[in-house]
């Protein structure tokens, strides 16, 4: 899926002009200005506009994440749009108080099932097989043929203990 971005940070910022716009450009993505600010009477405009749109990545600084937390806890609507289709949240500037972070991934889970971010992984053997259709013409990943092909190495992933191959996040 192309990436898109709900952005408030200027153009000729060096994460904003490069990367932030580098990333949708590269993707062939959305970039949708945002005219909020992470501050008192700003925020208004960045809440107002991620209600309208789903990013699937959100870039902000930690004062961002802070500020927007209230009008996530207050709204099941926005949560659901902010959630929706996020694939990456990334911060930068400072650090993410730790409450914020537990937060925003209490809020993920109620709104969409899961916290959204990857508990688990497993260093896999070799690569995925284009012959048995784990991986397509195209190069993506077929995740009904992972599945059926690498059951027992996916059942490690739920399996306590786990592998020693099976790499866990702590928080």
């Amino acid at each position: 899926m192309p990436p898109v971005l709900v952005d408030w940070l200027p153009w000729h910022h060096a994460a904003g002009g490069s990367h932030n716009i580098g990333i949708v450009i590269y993707n062939g993505g959305t970039l949708y200005i945002d005219e909020g600010r992470p501050m008192p009477g700003l925020i208004d405009r960045t809440e107002r506009n991620l209600r309208e749109i789903a990013p699937t990545i959100y870039f902000n600084v930690p004062r961002g994440y802070e500020a927007l937390l209230p009008f996530l806890r207050a709204d099941e609507a926005l949560r659901r749009t902010f959630f929706g289709r996020m694939g990456l949240m990334q911060y930068a500037a400072a650090v993410l108080p730790q409450a914020v972070w537990k937060s925003y991934d209490a809020l993920a889970a109620r709104s969409t099932g899961s916290s959204n971010r990857i508990a688990r992984a497993l260093l896999l053997p070799g690569p995925l097989s284009i012959d048995t259709g784990e991986i397509t013409d195209k190069g993506s990943v077929n995740q009904r043929a992972v599945l059926k092909c690498r059951a027992d190495l996916v059942e490690r992933l739920y399996t306590e203990p786990y592998a020693p191959q099976v790499l866990e996040a702590r928080t």
